[in-house]
């Protein structure tokens, strides 16, 4: 499962189609009326704000699947080599920027289904208990299915605690492979050559390297591909949801008018 297949799923379909309209309208308001607020109805405002999310939240997946991609993305540059900027430095920054994103990712479920089931709470109240003791959640499948994604994000909860509490995320082969690019880049400032028994160095830091990208490449994407997958069967049962909380908005709206 992949973000693109998320992202063709009936679901995003559906609430694509259904922003179309809202969005042209909101910007043809904008353009008769410089400086004005457009004001939506009950229904819009549902329509738009659960698309919003959506559009977050993909994005969100996107951006874990292109950090498979930048894993192997850097370059030497002269502005990067002035700057200290260095493979296994962004080795470490791309993999604790992978590592919290798992984190976010279940924050932005959350506010997701907020906004479909029309919950409207702030998004600092969009916590898990919150929103599955909801009496309009709990009668449905939601709770089962967030259950069994929290549990799948929770595999890095204890990675993403050592990047944020504990300066940094703590693995032995990114240790060693930090280690000896130091050795390596300490002989290169004092201008001396590598010595004869340092001068393997350079070669085992680059096969650390590639085997520590191969390596996290495949974890990271069997990850990506289950919670993708886990995504997918979430959005089944929101579609059903969106279509009636939808239809009842607009049967009230038509009432009013």
């Amino acid at each position: 499962m992949t973000a693109d297949e998320l992202r063709a799923h009936p679901f995003s379909k559906t609430l694509l189609n259904a922003a179309r309209p809202l969005v042209a309208a909101e910007h043809a308001f904008e353009q008769e009326h410089p400086g004005g607020e457009w004001v939506p109805d009950e229904l819009e405002f549902y329509v738009l704000r659960a698309a919003d999310r959506w559009a977050l939240l993909l994005s969100h997946c996107e951006q874990l699947s292109h950090g498979l991609l930048f894993f192997s993305t850097y370059r030497h540059t002269a502005p990067a080599t002035r700057g200290g900027a260095s493979r296994h430095k962004y080795l470490r920054y791309m993999i604790e920027n992978y590592i919290v994103r798992t984190q976010t990712l279940y924050d932005l479920v959350l506010k997701l289904v907020d906004a479909v089931f029309h919950l409207t709470n702030a998004d600092r109240q969009c916590r898990h208990d919150t929103i599955v003791r909801n009496l309009k959640v709990a009668r449905t499948e939601l709770p089962a299915a967030l259950k069994r994604l929290q549990k799948k994000v929770k595999e890095f909860g204890e990675a993403r605690n050592m990047v944020v509490h504990q300066g940094g995320f703590q693995e032995p082969d990114l240790y060693r492979l930090e280690l000896f690019a130091e050795l390596e880049e300490d002989f290169a400032r004092s201008g001396e050559e590598i010595p004869a028994r340092f001068a393997f160095v350079p070669d085992a830091r680059q096969e650390m390297s590639r085997d520590l990208i191969r390596n996290r490449k495949r974890k990271y994407s069997r990850f990506n591909s289950a919670v993708f997958e886990l995504l997918s069967l979430l959005f089944d049962q929101l579609l059903e949801v969106f279509e009636k909380e939808a239809h009842g908005l607009g049967l009230v709206i038509e009432k009013e008018y």
